[in-house]
């Protein structure tokens, strides 16, 4: 899904050859991979990753706390 933001997916594929993003990332910077790192949306990736991180770690924490409470 995060590379329907900034990159051409072709969702409908094979029924459709649409290619589907909601923002152009603007070649700014040398070397390529500079444009996506500095730009807004590898932010939010990061921050999806970094709240899914806190959750799972939450979860796995939970389980432990359960699982000591019951031997």
């Amino acid at each position: 899904m995060m590379d329907s933001i900034a990159a051409d997916i072709r969702w409908f594929f094979p029924f459709a050859d649409l290619r589907v993003n909601l923002v152009h990332v603007q070649a700014v910077y040398k070397p390529w991979y500079q444009n996506f790192l500095l730009h807004w949306t590898f932010a939010l990736e990061v921050l999806l990753w970094l709240l899914a991180g806190h959750f799972a770690l939450h979860d796995l924490r939970a389980r432990r706390t359960i699982g000591a409470e019951a031997a």
